[in-house]
């Protein structure tokens, strides 16, 4: 029988590399069909990046290095990175839904910008410790922790948590004025319906992503706040490390997960894919995705 700790490193490798190759043929559906090629998923290659890198790179290290400044380093890169990546989608879908006019002229601009900014900045805020060794004695690094999880966590989610509520109080508002009013023709209102039903099917993805993520960060958020912040490394216990690490790839493991299920413009490429990956008829198939997602018009 295997010992606890070979076990520990097979399941946790494991998920690794799951998760790694998920996120690769995430990012792959996006780049070889053209009709998957959407500023919202374009975050959605963004985020799946951040993932390959917390299985490819994090995970390994903290394995075999887990007190090294580069894995504390990348590791403050990474949760910032997704947590940036996140709360840049939000304002997308915020802005698509409070106002659409506004969007389709916007989002273009900033989509580029958005992402250089959610790889950029976790960078430069990650920097930081490294001019005092991220020495966890020192004064200067509780301070700076203190103003990580404001900045990094608090901030974005409840930036996060205050637009989903408010994208979904508008949809509801926008339904319930249609059935009051009906001042459009009847074309104009079954075309604002699926507008709207779009924008909450795609909200609802990644609001179910956002907390998911906050769930599986959260073991890291309380070791962190325990023995830097408090220095109380008693009220840790024992298998919370453990536990950590596990949701940490837990998490980007289902991030894949759920586009392929939850969202729309994924579930018609990769049933294709599937589909000709066992009766064998791969390129006949790959040529039929950009016919069939015609039908699903996705929100750019």
């Amino acid at each position: 029988m295997a010992s606890p700790h070979v076990s520990y490193l097979v399941s946790l490798s494991t998920l690794s590399v799951l998760l790694v190759v998920f996120n690769v043929f995430v990012c792959c559906m996006v780049c070889m069909n053209k009709a998957l090629r959407t500023y919202t998923n374009g975050f959605v290659v963004s985020l799946a990046l951040s993932d390959i890198l917390t299985g490819g790179v994090v995970i390994p290290m903290v394995l075999s290095k887990p007190s090294s400044l580069a894995t504390a380093f990348l590791s403050s890169i990474i949760v910032f990175s997704s947590s940036c990546n996140l709360s840049s989608v939000t304002y997308a879908r915020y802005d698509a839904v409070m106002k659409p006019l506004r969007s389709r002229y916007l989002v273009p601009k900033m989509f580029k910008k958005a992402v250089v900014f959610s790889w950029l900045m976790p960078i430069i805020f990650s920097s930081p410790p490294l001019f005092w060794n991220t020495n966890y004695e020192l004064q200067i690094h509780k301070v700076y922790i203190i103003c990580a999880q404001i900045f990094g966590f608090v901030v974005p989610f409840v930036f996060i948590a205050f637009a989903y509520v408010q994208i979904f109080k508008e949809v509801r508002r926008s339904l319930a004025l249609q059935k009051k009013f009906q001042v459009q023709s009847p074309q104009e209102r079954t075309n604002e319906r699926r507008r709207l039903s779009k924008e909450i099917k795609i909200a609802k993805v990644f609001c179910i992503i956002s907390a998911i993520f906050l769930f599986c960060w959260l073991p890291v958020i309380y070791m962190t706040t325990a023995q830097i912040v408090f220095s109380r490394s008693d009220i840790i216990p024992d298998f919370m490390p453990t536990v950590s690490l596990f949701t940490m790839a837990i998490n980007s493991l289902v991030n894949p997960v759920i586009y392929a299920f939850l969202k729309a413009d994924f579930i018609i490429p990769i049933r294709i894919f599937l589909r000709s990956l066992f009766r064998g008829q791969g390129c006949r198939k790959q040529k039929l995705v950009g016919i069939e997602m015609n039908t699903l018009n996705p929100i750019k």
